[in-house]
């Protein structure tokens, strides 16, 4: 997000319609009530000192401009604390028993709880996380294995002790903003990728947990930086703000990648019966992602939680899983071809812009390169192993299924970005980035139509 869209969030999120909904819904549950009168921007007097904000309360504020985040002017009964969430995260590793097992064999329990237990949370913070919990269990679940796995990272790189409470309490606050997305927006595309609105809204939510923050006094400016930028990258494909290594701190890195493990394993391995260590297969095609000694810091945390990889797939056999293997591998192969030609096409372009999407296509072709996995000999190995697929161990052919989907993931978010960008300066098929996006949507287009197939 650039500038001028970081502005259009800030001025959307006073009167954020998706939370207020959120707060109506969970009022039949909880008791939320004005704090004080709550006026719009021309003096008028919207809602009373301890009204219920109800469905017909909400009705009337998102037909106005507050003159402040709803935030300020609201209470909830039983906001969670400190103790409630570490609690929460004890309920959340009953139901993620490997996890649970983790945690217990890196020998961290009591250092955690001391931790977990002494954040201090601000109100606004504590009424947030109560919303979450209620509105997006599942986000919920991950901000608190997130914050468990980015202190890990932490202590890992050797931290100094200080530092780790703050990491803990940045991790815990990092998708606060995802109650202010439009509910639809969360649920995903319904068919291909995000459009440009879609994917900004989404993007979005890094920049208001970040604004959410600033309002509570004596936090440092590290914890606010580590928070906006738990989705940014080293190469510049991240976002809100596409910065790059020079412009990251520390904290942000480790939550960045905290987010990643923990959304590989809470989401995409829902019911696949894979667990937290098979996650670092998909560490091994992210160098261009992160920081050398955080992406080692973690899979060195991943190497000591006593945890096996597993050899679970979402084929119906082995046969069938190398079959997909060999799909992927040509779907890659293809990929690999598409941003050759990208890059090609940009050769002589001179805008910065021009410039900076040929250094993410350069960057990305040599992770896949270095990879091995979008090589035309993997793909003819893939074509012999289909005849002898139980030459080849299970956990080596499920961890290349990992890597596949990684790559092709870091293709989708090249894409987005790219499309964003096309978007924002109204740029036609003609010119060169629209050219490229064409063909980079067309590959994506097909890809989608196999994966249909399949």
């Amino acid at each position: 997000m650039h500038s001028k869209e970081v502005r259009e969030v800030r001025l959307s999120w006073t009167g954020s319609n998706a939370y207020a909904q959120h707060l109506a819904a969970i009022n039949e549950q909880r008791l939320i009530r004005a704090a004080s009168d709550i006026y719009d921007t021309d003096g008028n007097l919207i809602i009373t000192k301890g009204t219920p904000i109800d469905y017909e309360a909400v009705r009337r504020l998102i037909r106005h401009k507050l003159t402040r985040p709803l935030d300020a002017d609201i209470e909830i009964d039983s906001v969670l604390g400190a103790s409630s969430l570490f609690r929460r995260f004890h309920d959340v590793l009953r139901r993620f028993s490997d996890v649970k097992q983790a945690h217990e064999n890196l020998r961290f329990v009591s250092e955690f709880e001391k931790i977990a237990n002494r954040m201090q949370l601000p109100m606004l913070v504590s009424q947030k996380l109560t919303v979450m919990a209620i509105r997006q269990p599942i986000t919920m679940d991950q901000t608190l294995l997130g914050a468990w796995f980015a202190v890990l990272v932490g202590r890992e790189l050797g931290l100094e002790e200080k530092e780790l409470p703050i990491l803990y309490f940045a991790a815990v606050c990092r998708d606060m903003g995802m109650l202010h997305v439009d509910a639809k927006v969360l649920e995903g595309p319904q068919k291909g990728l995000f459009n440009p609105e879609e994917w900004k809204a989404l993007q979005s939510h890094a920049v208001v947990s970040r604004m959410i923050l600033e309002e509570c006094e004596g936090l440092p400016e590290r914890l606010l930086d580590a928070v906006s930028q738990h989705h940014e990258n080293i190469d510049g494909t991240g976002y809100p703000s596409n910065l790059k290594d020079a412009d990251l701190g520390e904290l942000g890195q480790i939550l960045s990648i905290a987010d990643t493990i923990v959304a590989l394993r809470v989401r995409k391995f829902r019911g696949s019966g894979r667990n937290l260590r098979d996650t670092q297969a998909a560490l091994q095609v992210e160098v261009d992602t992160y920081r050398e000694p955080v992406l080692s810091a973690a899979s060195k945390v991943l190497s000591s939680t006593g945890l096996r990889r597993t050899t679970f797939h979402g084929y119906s056999n082995r046969q069938a899983l190398v079959r997909g293997l060999y799909e992927g591998a040509q779907s890659l192969l293809e990929c690999a071809e598409v941003l050759r030609s990208s890059i090609g096409i940009l050769e002589n372009e001179t805008s910065k812009r021009s410039v900076t999407i040929q250094a993410y296509a350069k960057r990305l072709n040599h992770t896949l390169a270095r990879s091995g996995l979008g090589d035309g000999a993997v793909v003819a190995w893939l074509e012999e192993v289909i005849h002898h697929p139980n030459d080849v161990a299970l956990v080596d052919l499920t961890e290349i299924d990992l890597q596949q989907r990684e790559l092709l993931w870091q293709f989708k978010r090249l894409y987005l970005n790219i499309q964003g960008t096309a978007e924002r300066e109204s740029l036609g098929p003609s010119t060169a980035i629209g050219q490229i996006l064409v063909s980079m949507q067309n590959f994506l287009t097909e890809l989608q139509r196999k994966q249909e197939d399949c």
